[in-house]
């Protein structure tokens, strides 16, 4: 592999790590996790598509804590979640 196609690859390794972590992990001053927030993280995760097979996984796993959870309060995060695996499993 070139070294530019190595450093995009690595770019592209960072960014999504990033994005996962803004999505699962609360504020570390707050601890709470913003909403907003991961609905856009979660629309983000479809633009990494090496990463598709990981992601779907995820993000059913995620869902299923998170539907189960009483004081999960935040439809529309779960609604973006499927709007997500819709989108992947139709690449």
């Amino acid at each position: 592999m070139k070294d530019h196609a190595r450093e995009l690859q690595f770019k592209e390794f960072e960014a999504y790590h990033r994005l996962v972590k803004e999505l699962v992990a609360p504020d570390p001053d707050s601890k709470s996790t913003w909403i907003d927030r991961q609905g856009a993280v979660v629309f983000e995760l479809r633009n990494f598509p090496r990463y598709h097979e990981y992601t779907e996984r995820m993000l059913k796993a995620l869902r299923e804590k998170w539907s189960s959870d009483p004081d999960f309060k935040w439809p529309r995060l779960l609604k973006e979640i499927d709007l997500t695996l819709a989108h992947i499993e139709n690449q």
